[in-house]
């Protein structure tokens, strides 16, 4: 009777298959996001394959068959792993959709549309056109380009280019979550000191950073330090949301 081994090693792809479902396994090993892959695995039934006619001559063996079942997985796995491996892993504890509490869409009290004293446009205290203490133009202190210690541009220590922990695509990262107003992720933020947090769009490209400006309020600066004029305010609970220059809620929140 010919062995599985022997039957891979003398079918003339049986050795290219085996390369390749070893290879997979290996990606699959090293993949920080394997434990979502897993999960893959209980709603897919790989036996759905077992009916296909994959082989056809009559000296392919059992086990030849059986490794291009797993091949046929494997290859939905790489797949998945290539949809993913370019962004972070939402935490569920960030994320509006698993806990209602963080989604404006359904409590009202962080919805700057529903609760005016978070609104800069009825709260003149929290909006840096109406408030000069809170608008960089008119309060030098707290102008990136006049402070090095606030400008990622200028300090090296506080720029994600040179200092990788602050980077989204680092595996170890840890910040905070842009959302839109239907609660999908489109961005990342990277708290680097309690004056200065990074901005970084749904790629990971850095697009800016964000200055305390008073209490729960921060601006927003371009790359190199100028002002924006968008802005974001404490939501009253836990997270922020994002304004425009005119103070206009652009719908996105920060968790």
């Amino acid at each position: 009777m010919v062995s599985g081994r022997e039957c891979i090693l003398n079918n003339p792809r049986g050795l290219t298959n085996l390369i390749v479902l070893y290879t997979t396994h290996y990606l699959i090993s090293i993949c920080p996001t394997r434990n979502l892959l897993l999960k893959i695995n209980l709603y897919f039934d790989i036996n759905t394959f077992g009916n296909l006619p994959l082989i056809t001559n009559s000296t392919y063996c059992q086990p030849q068959k059986n490794l291009m079942k797993k091949i046929l997985f494997s290859i939905i796995l790489l797949f998945a792993i290539g949809k993913i491996s370019n962004a972070q892993v939402l935490d569920y504890k960030h994320d509006p959709k698993f806990d209602n509490n963080l989604s404006p869409n359904s409590n009202a009290t962080i919805n700057p549309d529903k609760n005016s004293n978070i609104n800069p446009k009825f709260n003149w205290n929290i909006n840096p056109s109406h408030n000069n203490d809170v608008n960089p133009i008119f309060n030098s202190t707290i102008n990136p380009l006049n402070h090095y210690e606030l400008n990622p541009d200028l300090n090296k220590t506080l720029n994600p280019m040179y200092h990788n922990e602050y980077h989204p695509k680092n595996p170890a990262w840890k910040g905070l979550y842009i959302f839109n107003k239907n609660d999908e992720v489109m961005g990342y933020i990277s708290v680097a000191t309690q004056q200065l947090m990074l901005c970084f769009d749904s790629s990971s490209e850095w697009t800016g950073f964000f200055v305390k400006a008073g209490n729960g309020i921060y601006n927003f600066f371009d790359v190199k330090g100028e002002w924006t004029g968008k802005f974001l305010c404490f939501d009253s609970v836990l997270g922020y949301n994002f304004f425009d220059k005119d103070a206009n809620w652009t719908g996105q929140h920060i968790k």
